[in-house]
């Protein structure tokens, strides 16, 4: 008797939405099909929340631990509602792996051409942008978690920045973090801020490995200023991940990464 097949935990809460993909060079490609999980969990954890990751399509070194944790407590009862984009770049992504070697194939960018992090301007029509743009219209979510790749930055360090209505000190769930992460022989990032030739960004000093913004004009254009600006989420947390780790050393990193969405409280101070 053949075995019925029933879908993963994670499969159920499957999403797709077609992206168009037009390069900078105005070259047409057949649309991708995006993948996203809309998952609905939030009996005892009624918080609303969005994670991504892979913003930039060569920041993919946690992908299968991202993955494989999101499968096992999806279904778990303190989780809370969670849109998870496991691939925010979709264009990005086919991009990276089509001319990966090339000289043309820049690490942060999108198929467009763009780095997807920096283009939510106003009037903006790259076809990734305004995908993005129809996914969270109408949604609220309480709290978003962006994770990334820093691969600047070698060793056991993980910093973060949060962007919220008003710059704050840092609060107290980043503490709870900082302790997990210090358990599995990590440390949070406590030196200056790595882009310092960024002059959008500055160059402050990390707060025990957190920095925390508010939107500002020097902001224009960033994935997190343009959700909270626009009141999609009162907060926007982004995690930074060292790269080059072997695919086994990310796995407890994650599973603390994923603790700061565990929490019943949410993102509260």
């Amino acid at each position: 008797m053949e075995r019925k097949q029933y879908p993963s935990n994670l499969e159920r809460y499957k999403q797709t939405q077609m992206v168009e993909y037009i390069d900078r060079d105005d070259v047409k490609y057949p649309p991708l099909r995006w993948v996203y999980y809309d998952i609905k969990n939030g009996v005892h954890n009624p918080h609303n929340v969005l994670l991504t990751y892979l913003v930039h399509p060569d920041e993919s070194d946690a992908q299968k631990a991202i993955m494989t944790a999101m499968e096992k407590r999806c279904a778990q009862p303190g989780m809370p509602n969670i849109l998870f984009v496991p691939v925010s770049s979709p264009t990005g992504q086919a991009r990276h792996l089509e001319r990966r070697g090339q000289s043309d194939c820049k690490k942060n960018t999108n198929g467009a051409g763009n780095n997807l992090n920096w283009s939510f301007l106003d009037g903006s029509t790259d076809p990734e942008v305004l995908s993005w743009i129809s996914l969270l219209k109408g949604k609220q979510f309480d709290y978003s978690l962006h994770i990334h790749h820093d691969d600047e930055m070698f060793g056991k360090n993980i910093y973060g920045y949060l962007h919220e209505k008003e710059e704050t000190p840092p609060p107290i769930y980043w503490e709870s973090f900082t302790q997990s992460i210090t358990h599995i022989g990590y440390t949070t990032y406590s030196n200056q801020y790595d882009d310092q030739e960024n002059p959008a960004l500055g160059n402050w000093i990390p707060q025990n490995g957190l920095i925390v913004t508010s939107p500002h004009p020097r902001f224009n254009g960033s994935f997190e200023n343009y959700i909270v600006g626009e009141r999609i989420a009162r907060s926007a947390l982004t995690i930074e991940l060292p790269t080059h780790l072997k695919e086994k050393e990310y796995v407890p990193i994650v599973n603390a990464v994923y603790g700061l969405i565990n929490r019943k409280s949410g993102f509260v101070r």
